[in-house]
């Protein structure tokens, strides 16, 4: 399958490993994503005026056999 077709997820999640084949996968930081949300949610009821707030976490991709390796051109 990875020969034609890559397919990958987002979340690095333990279920993955029940696929059969390994899935390629985005590690992102969830302890801090949730975290995050929290925050924001707190500030967003206690503030008088909404605005907008946005933070860019570092996500890890994570190779495995569901991708294929790239096309040569």
């Amino acid at each position: 399958m990875p020969a034609q077709l890559s397919v990958t997820g987002f979340g690095d999640l333990s279920e993955a490993v029940w696929a059969g084949t390994s899935l390629t996968t985005i590690r992102q930081p969830i302890v801090t994503k949730g975290r995050l949300a929290a925050e924001f949610l707190v500030e967003a009821i206690n503030a008088e005026e909404s605005r907008p707030t946005q933070e860019r976490l570092a996500t890890v991709p994570l190779f495995r056999d569901s991708t294929g390796p790239a096309p040569r051109g």
